[in-house]
């Protein structure tokens, strides 16, 4: 996903070994940075978490796999964690790969940093009912940080983004 007024950094482990032909997490060196991921725009290649094709991909005949990035191979007990603007994404994952990531972001201030956490937001709800049709019971939490001041600031940050 391509967010460059998006920041945040992203967190994740594997439970199991994996490698570049199990579904590591691959990375484009450089692409967090704007003047790099616009020529990247430039040639056609973008994707997203639901659509894989680009019309660069689609021109030159090649797969997302031929796409030269940074594999991170992982045993269990890695963490890798990487600026969000940073293009990733994995490729041939096998059906029981594991994986837990943490997903930490600046609250939005500008316009444009509002609007892409909405569109990070639509993403999140949508892979979220499509994974867990029952939705998670944070009834508990909630509840329960009617005394604590930083926590209701953080209920309403979630809100305010559209995250709950």
């Amino acid at each position: 996903m391509d967010k460059p007024h998006l920041l945040g950094s992203k967190f994740l482990l594997y439970t199991q070994p994996i490698d570049g032909n199990s579904g590591a997490l691959r990375v484009i060196p450089g692409s967090h940075k704007l003047e790099f991921s616009s020529k990247l725009h430039d040639i056609g290649l973008r994707g997203s978490h639901t659509d894989t094709t680009s019309p660069f991909l689609k021109r030159s005949g090649l797969g997302i796999g031929d796409i030269p990035a940074y594999i991170c191979n992982t045993e269990p007990g890695d963490v890798i964690t990487f600026d969000y603007r940073l293009w990733h994404a994995s490729w041939a994952g096998l059906e029981d790969r594991r994986m837990i990531s943490f997903n930490f972001y600046t609250f939005p201030k500008t316009l444009e940093q509002k609007d892409a956490m909405q569109e990070l937001a639509d993403v999140f709800h949508t892979i979220r009912y499509e994974m867990f049709p029952e939705p998670p019971d944070y009834r508990w939490w909630v509840e329960h940080a009617q005394d604590r001041a930083k926590v209701q600031r953080w209920i309403h940050a979630i809100e305010e983004c559209g995250l709950n």
